[in-house]
C-alpha cells in the first residue's frame, strides 16, 4: 500500500515539475503572437497628378474635369462658383459619390472640397448643382493617405472667407508628413501668387479665378497654405491629408 501511495505521488510531482517547466515556453510563444502595435503617421505621403482645372458658365451647371489616378490614391477636389450654388456634388467616372468636406461662403459664391479614396478604373470626375454660375474645378491625387483625412485640422472647419491682400490657412497636423491640401478662391479678376506651399493648379484668367495648393511639415505640428493677391474678397478651404 505504502509502496503504491508512493507511485503515484513520484507520478504527480513529476506530471507538475513538467507542467512548471514547459510554462515559460508557453508564456512565451503567446507574448511572441501579440502583434505589434500600429503608431500614427511617420509614413510619406507623395502628390500625384493634378487635372488641367476646368471652368464652366452659368448655363452649364456642371463641370468634368479628366484625371485617371492609380486605384487606393486620395483624390482631393475643390468647385467654386461664382454664385450661390444648392446641391452640390460629385462624382467619379464610375459613378461613385465623392465625400463632401468643407465650405466657404459668401452671399454671393461657394467654394466646395471633396475627397474620395478611388477605386480602379477611373478617368475623371463630375460636379452638378442647383443654380447658375461661373466658375472652376480642380482635381488632384495623393497617394499613401493611409490614416484618411481630416476637414478640422483649422481648430474647427476649414472654410473662410475674407477681404485681404493675403489669403491664407494655418492648422495642426496630427501625424508625420501630414499635408493641408488647400484652395483659395476670388470672384474679382484677382490673381493668386503662392508664397507658403506648393501651387498645383491655377486658374488665372477670367473673373473667376483661384489655386490649388498644399504644404507638409516633416513633424505634428502647425503648416499653412498662403498666397497674396490684389485686396478683394477671397475664400478657402483646406483638408487634412493623414500618413
Amino acid at each position: 500500500m505504502l509502496k503504491s501511495a508512493t507511485g503515484r505521488c513520484t507520478k504527480i510531482f513529476a506530471l507538475i515539475l513538467a507542467l512548471v517547466i514547459a510554462a515559460p515556453a508557453q508564456l512565451m510563444q503567446q507574448i511572441v503572437s501579440v502583434p505589434a502595435p500600429v503608431s500614427g503617421g511617420g509614413g510619406t505621403i507623395t502628390p500625384g497628378s493634378w487635372a488641367t482645372p476646368v471652368t464652366f458658365t452659368g448655363a452649364t451647371a456642371s463641370g468634368t474635369a479628366s484625371l485617371s489616378p492609380s486605384a487606393g490614391q486620395r483624390v482631393t477636389l475643390f468647385i467654386f462658383t461664382n454664385a450661390v450654388t444648392t446641391a452640390m456634388g460629385c462624382v467619379d467616372s464610375g459613378s461613385n459619390a465623392l465625400t463632401a468636406g468643407p465650405q466657404a461662403s459668401t452671399a454671393s459664391s461657394d467654394l466646395y472640397a471633396f475627397t474620395e479614396n478611388v477605386g480602379s478604373g477611373i478617368t475623371g470626375f463630375s460636379c452638378s448643382w442647383s443654380g447658375s454660375a461661373n466658375g472652376w474645378l480642380m482635381v488632384g491625387a495623393y497617394t499613401n493617405v493611409a490614416g484618411g483625412v481630416n476637414g478640422s485640422i483649422c481648430s474647427g472647419v476649414c472654410e473662410i472667407n475674407a477681404n485681404s491682400g493675403t489669403a491664407s490657412l494655418t492648422g495642426t497636423t496630427q501625424d508625420a508628413n501630414d499635408y493641408l491640401v488647400c484652395a483659395f478662391a476670388d470672384k474679382a479678376s484677382a490673381t493668386f501668387t503662392v508664397t507658403v506651399g506648393t501651387s498645383r493648379a491655377a486658374v488665372t484668367t477670367g473673373a473667376s479665378r483661384g489655386v490649388a495648393l498644399d504644404n507638409t511639415v516633416a513633424s505634428a505640428g502647425t503648416v499653412s497654405c498662403t498666397a497674396t493677391l490684389s485686396t478683394n474678397v477671397w475664400l478657402a478651404v483646406g483638408i487634412e491629408l493623414r500618413t
